[in-house]
């Protein structure tokens, strides 16, 4: 019996995965090689498909193992999920009206040909370009890892551990290599469709059917552990999570390539008004669930266990169907994270750290070819690394917010303040992350802000010396004409 359910939840999955790939294959494959195509899909989507595709992003795969299995510890303190998320779209709906008609303008494909443009450096992009694809390789690990968890779990411990790292990432290389943007923003749709739908009916039912109801719930809750699970255990831990999560969202490399991919500035600020209310109310869904699991004997007794909660959780309520159905979630939660930054670490290596430092350029063709070799080296490498012992996942993925809010000040600041300059970005970094890396090696100098991450320590100065350097210089001639082309696009399409 058990073998035969094992193939249950294994049927489900595969089965969706091989009717998403043939219809990424007719649907989404890449029409022209030129790099406006390959990198962002021509800007040619409608605000519903960016929503979805931002939605099927938002909780990574890891949100589903990595944050649950910190939650049946750490309870209510993993709301800050959706605190975070909160503050990260006013940031979004601010922010991408101007990145996208600049992109537009002047055809740029990725976060560092933001920052080349806008501090007019090629230095500066590359920095970033380097910065972002290295401070992201741990979520792609991390990422896969998860499909290794998932795939043990979803086969009721039949197949090997590590099977899941390399079956995952050949499905998802063949979409983002044939397709480019466009077949990720495809899948992505879909995923983000899907997982939508059975977070928003599955926790439901899960919770109903094991506990009662969320009112039968919460009173177990109460009776069990209410101080350790529904109180926030670390107010200053929790702030600064918060802060560094909203600053950090969108320093990523592949949430400009989500915003460079739609057609136009009202496209994105009405996805901006539509994300919110679902964002939110799947993150609640899954910390409400987690509480839960924290009352399960098979979900504490041990870190793994607590990282495959989420799937115990399904299993228990609704067997090897329900297993599959949120194995689904959890799969395309993590594809639909790991397909964009693959293509987006592509074109950025090829582009901004290859292409645009030798002199006289490449091709554009050659600048494709460049991108789809570094990203199926990049996978299998990944995958090896995957198969290793890592330390707790979240630990590790908190842990990359420390450097990647340093970013943060020549992103924003810039965007907005035509005073900002290339000095100011590299004054900013060369005192913010020696204070970060201080700050990490000496947990007592944690203390002088009350606990706060060594990252925001870092960041603070960061951006207290790139407001001062910009504030001692005039803005450039450039740069008053390039805010004055935001201005005059936007009155245009109004």
């Amino acid at each position: 019996m058990q073998g035969v359910q094992s193939w249950i939840p294994l049927g489900i999955l595969f089965g969706y995965f091989i009717a998403l790939e043939i219809y990424l294959l007719i649907a989404a494959r890449l029409r022209k090689r030129t790099m406006g195509e390959y990198a962002v899909a021509g800007r040619t989507f409608p605000w519903w498909m960016v929503l979805f595709t931002v939605l099927g992003t938002w909780y990574t795969g890891a949100a589903f193992g990595a944050m649950t299995g910190a939650a049946v510890y750490r309870g209510f303190f993993m709301i800050y999920g959706a605190t975070y998320s909160l503050v990260a779209i006013v940031i979004y709906y601010y922010m991408s009206p101007k990145v996208w008609i600049w992109g537009k303008v002047h055809n740029l494909y990725s976060m560092p040909d933001y920052v080349g443009f806008r501090y007019n450096s090629k230095n500066l992009a590359t920095i970033f370009a380097i910065a972002g694809i290295l401070i992201g390789m741990p979520w792609q690990i991390t990422g896969f890892r998860m499909f290794a968890y998932t795939m043990y779990e979803l086969s009721y411990h039949a197949l090997p551990m590590n099977i899941g790292v390399y079956i995952i990432p050949a499905i998802v290389l063949i979409y983002v290599l044939a397709g480019g943007m466009r077949g990720v923003v495809h899948a992505d749709f879909v995923n983000g469709i899907l997982s939508t739908v059975i977070v928003l009916g599955g926790i439901a039912y899960v919770v109903q059917v094991i506990f009662g109801g969320p009112g039968a719930l919460l009173q177990q809750l109460v009776a069990a552990k209410p101080l350790e699970w529904l109180t926030i255990d670390n107010p200053g831990e929790f702030s600064a999570v918060v802060i560094a999560c909203s600053l950090g969202s969108y320093c990523w490399l592949e949430m400009f390539n989500r915003i460079f991919v739609a057609r136009s500035v009202k496209d994105l600020k009405m996805t901006a008004r539509a994300i919110p209310i679902i964002v939110v109310l799947n993150g609640v869904l899954m910390v409400f669930l987690a509480l839960g699991c924290a009352l399960l004997p098979e979900c504490t007794a041990s870190p793994e266990a607590a990282e495959s909660a989420f799937l115990t959780m399904a299993s228990r309520a609704g067997g090897p169907i329900l297993l599959g159905l949120f194995a689904v979630i959890v799969f395309t939660g993590e594809t639909s994270s790991i397909d964009s930054q693959l293509n987006a670490y592509g074109v950025v290596l090829s582009k901004n750290i290859v292409g645009d430092n030798i002199k006289g350029g490449i091709s554009e063709r050659a600048t494709i070819q460049i991108s789809r070799i570094f990203i199926l080296v990049w996978c299998i490498g990944a995958s090896y690394v995957a198969t290793l012992e890592i330390p707790m996942i979240f630990a590790i993925l908190i842990f990359t917010y420390e450097f990647l809010v340093h970013l943060f000040p020549g992103i924003f600041f810039g965007m907005f303040w035509k005073r900002g300059s290339a000095l100011a970005t590299y004054c900013g970094l060369a005192v913010g992350i020696p204070i970060t890396v201080v700050a990490m090696r000496s947990p007592a100098f944690g203390g002088l802000l009350g606990g706060y991450s060594a990252g925001l320590m870092g960041v603070i100065p960061n951006m207290i010396v790139y407001i001062v350097v910009s504030f001692l210089r005039k803005p450039t001639e450039r740069a008053e004409k390039i805010f004055r082309e935001v201005d005059e696009y936007e009155v245009i399409e109004s």
